[in-house]
Order: C-alpha cells, then structure tokens, then sequence
C-alpha cells in the first residue's frame, strides 16, 4: 500500500513546472486549484450550481432597477462583492450597517448627503442581487469558497485534503482573508499545513503588504498543524546566480 504523498501549492502553472521538477515525488497544485476543489467539495455537499457569470447579470439586473445608467457599473460592482465576500461579509450585511448609520446620524452638506445616498442605493441593489442567487441556487467561486470555509470551520475536512500527508503552500503573500481563513482551519482540524512567508531582514518596506498575513498566521495559536517557513528576500537563493 502506498504512502500518502505531500501536496505543494504554488502561484501558477510556471512555478507548478519548477515544482515538479525539484521535487517529484510530490503532487503539485496551484493556489487556484487548491481553493477550486474546496468549493467544488462545498457545493457537492449543498447541492447548488456553480456559474460565475450569473452573479454579474444578476448584479446588472439589480443595478438597471436603479436607472439606465447605473448598469454601466456592473463590472466594478461585482468586483466589489466579490471582494466583500473574500473579506468575509455580505453587501445584505454591509447595507443594514449603512441604514443603522443614516437613521442614527445627520448629514449637513448636501454632497456628502446624496454620496451616502448613492452608496446605500448601491448595497441595496448588491444585496438584491445576493438573494435573487440565492433563491436561485447560484453560486461563483467566491461564494462557494465561502461556503467552503463555514464547513471547515465547523470541523470538516475534504477528503481531496486528507489524501495527502501534508501540505505545502509557496510564497504566502497576498491570500484574501477567506482563503487565510480556510488555511487556518485546516489547520485546526489537523491538516499538516506549512506555509512559506517571505520576510526582509533589511526592514526596506519592500514586504510591507505580506505583513498583515504572516500576522494572522502568527496569531492562529490554537492552530498546533500550522507551521510557517520563513525566508528572508535580503538573502540570495540558492538557485540564483548573485552576479545576475
């Protein structure tokens, strides 16, 4: 019977070829991958559909209610909730906020009045379009990824993770709070997980946005599966030439 393997995760399919060149013995996924199969697993579970173009044409539908105009933006709202639901919220979530905030504050500048107007007018309509996916059982990546992580963090592990003896993430720099989440979790239900974070030992800034990330991690204390190798960018690598 043979061993479980060790999964690598790396950036994209170049740093996949290097990969299984260094060490083939190994599986070898993307990031993208990774996180696919996780909300592939989500969604066999709750049954729903995948279709990452229907989020758009439901948000479009939602934002012409508004005005012929409106539905120019489409594009830039629906990259706007895909990027609240990688921050682990909802537009529902963030348009009752904005509703508690106007019915308790006063706006005395008119500018300021219909901005915060067309801002809740926005929510509103994202948060429409969130229900209307809903009822009608349609998910994108983003939101079966969600999905994903509410499972694991309820204990589940796929099983397309427990194949594996460990896992291996390369270059952990700039993950959405969604995808630390699910690393995090695996971690805490027992997945062998390192993650390889750079540092600068030269404090040059250079790092500054992978800071907020080897933070979170260094915070995941009841996390005991979750190891993190650091490397240091001010340090030459071994397989680069320092004359170049």
């Amino acid at each position: 019977m043979s061993q479980p393997r060790r999964l690598v995760v790396v950036r994209d399919r170049a740093h996949a070829r290097d990969a299984v060149r260094r060490d083939p013995a190994s599986s070898v996924w993307t990031a993208r991958e990774f996180f696919d199969r996780l909300s592939s697993w989500a969604l066999f579970i709750d049954g729903s559909v995948r279709d990452d173009k229907a989020p758009l044409w439901s948000t479009a539908a939602s934002l012409a209610a508004l005005g012929p105009l409106w539905a120019r933006i489409a594009h830039d709202a629906d990259d706007l909730r895909r990027a609240i639901v990688h921050g682990g919220a909802t537009a529902a979530e963030i348009a009752r906020a904005l509703e508690l905030q106007a019915a308790t504050t006063s706006t005395s500048a008119s500018t300021s009045a219909s901005t915060a107007s067309d801002l809740r007018a926005l929510f509103r309509t994202l948060a429409a379009a969130e229900a209307s996916l809903h009822d009608g059982a349609r998910v994108d990546g983003s939101a079966a990824l969600s999905r994903a992580v509410s499972r694991i963090e309820r204990g589940e592990v796929p099983a397309a993770v427990r194949a594996f003896s460990s896992v291996w993430f390369e270059d952990v720099v700039d993950p959405s709070d969604l995808e630390l989440r699910a690393l995090i979790g695996l971690a805490r239900n027992g997945v062998a997980i390192t993650a390889k974070v750079p540092i600068d030992s030269r404090s040059r800034g250079l790092l500054a946005g992978v800071e907020p990330v080897l933070r979170a991690l260094e915070a995941a204390h009841d996390a005991t599966h979750l190891e993190l190798a650091l490397f240091d960018v001010a340090e030459p690598a071994d397989d680069v030439d320092p004359v170049i």
